[in-house]
């Protein structure tokens, strides 16, 4: 295994770059460099092992320097690490599309920096577009994330009819008649996937193949001791059942008392 890795560090930020230098400089080879029109040339040169990426930077879009990186050949070992202070969804998202192998909120715990380094050193890559084989690091599953977190608001329903899930939704963004009030999208993404990325609060699983959005919810229906359904509004008076699953139902009852 190798322990030894030489890092570019692109950064407008003294204080983080000297906090690297001092964390790492031993161990390894830091190279600071700033933003310039000659910067990809000289990360070629270098072919870095790492380039941690400052995504507070204000002389460069930390996004698409990093897919410029991931998108030339010769830089096909190198592994992009954004650093971000309190990153929010949208942005890790966006940082994961680009190429990045992680994003990683300051203050950095620099033990852990450093056993993520080992281990994301030995990962192979089976070609130049998939940079990982974890769903998270997928582009075209991150990229339905980041549109499912755009219209998280306005969703009422998922229904998974593998591999696609259909999201029904008010007035969303990318719904292909924006003058609709109701609408259905398709993305091929599992049910699974959305339940791993989205916390309880968003998107709540009530069933193998359904999720609800728990902030819309009208009413519980209950026939018989075990079957319940789950009523959410769709235009005026029209009400969807949406079916709970018993395995569901222990932590459903836990988690909206209200309702059951």
């Amino acid at each position: 295994m190798k322990e030894s890795f030489n890092i570019v560090v692109v950064n407008d930020n003294k204080l983080l770059s000297q906090s690297f230098y001092e964390s790492f400089s031993l161990t390894h080879e830091i190279i600071e460099l700033n933003y310039d029109d000659h910067l990809m040339k000289k990360i070629q040169e270098i072919s870095p092992d790492y380039v941690i990426i400052n995504l507070a930077s204000t002389d460069f879009d930390a996004f698409d320097l990093s897919k410029s990186i991931t998108n030339r050949l010769e830089l096909e070992r190198t592994k992009i690490i954004l650093i971000g202070q309190k990153t929010s969804l949208e942005n890790k998202v966006k940082g994961f599309v680009s190429g990045a192998i992680d994003i990683i909120d300051l203050p950095i715990n620099y033990e852990l920096f450093t056993a993520k380094l080992l281990a994301y050193s030995d990962l192979i890559y089976d070609d130049h577009q998939q940079r990982s084989s974890n769903y998270l690091k997928d582009k075209e599953q991150l990229e339905v994330l980041y549109k499912v977190n755009k219209c998280l608001d306005n969703i009422i329903y998922i229904n998974s009819e593998s591999p696609y899930c259909k999201i029904v939704c008010k007035h969303c963004k990318f719904a292909d008649n924006m003058s609709e009030k109701i609408s259905t999208l398709r993305f091929r993404i599992t049910i699974d996937c959305l339940q791993s990325y989205f916390c309880v609060d968003e998107l709540l699983r009530v069933h193998r193949s359904f999720m609800i959005n728990p902030k819309k919810i009208v009413g519980i229906s209950k026939k018989g001791n075990r079957e319940y359904k789950i009523l959410m509004p769709i235009l005026g008076n029209d009400i969807e059942y949406i079916p709970v699953g018993r395995s569901y139902q222990t932590k459903l009852k836990a988690k909206l008392p209200n309702w059951f």
